[in-house]
């Protein structure tokens, strides 16, 4: 019985956690469907796909999707040029960025370099360095 008391526990937290992450229910089955980059993990090289992808380790080198969001969480880093549909950033982005519909920076999150994109939401705290170009991905 103690082993189920504490798998709810961590479920608890796991979808408090993502409450706080995600404005929406929906984004959080997003979150879960994802391909993730785990923490420890560091990959050299260009990510492509047509899914939703988390960052939580590292990439060095561009990524490029079709469709989905890709989410940097707050131990995640990216160093290379991203082109995705969404992009919302919790922990590094160091490179430019081709956002076709929206751009998320989280209160610890932070972006260096140039930013394409119809929408862009920085929260208090997050940083942005670069230059933006607003409405031109339409």
């Amino acid at each position: 019985m103690l082993s189920v008391r504490k798998a709810f526990r961590t479920a608890a937290v796991t979808e408090e956690m993502m409450s706080e992450i995600f404005d929406d229910p929906g984004s959080a089955e997003q979150f879960r469907s994802s391909s993730r980059i785990l923490k420890g993990l560091h990959i050299k090289g260009q990510v492509r796909g047509e899914e939703n992808l988390v960052v939580d380790g590292q990439i060095d080198g561009p990524i490029s999707l079709e469709r989905g969001v890709v989410t940097i969480t707050e131990k995640g880093l990216v160093r290379g040029d991203v082109v995705v549909p969404e992009l919302i950033v919790h922990g590094g982005l160091a490179g430019n960025l081709h956002a076709r519909d929206r751009v998320k920076i989280t209160p610890k999150g932070s972006i260096v370099g140039d930013v394409t994109t119809a929408r862009m939401m920085i929260e208090d705290g997050g940083y942005y360095r670069g230059a933006v170009d607003i409405g031109a991905s339409r």
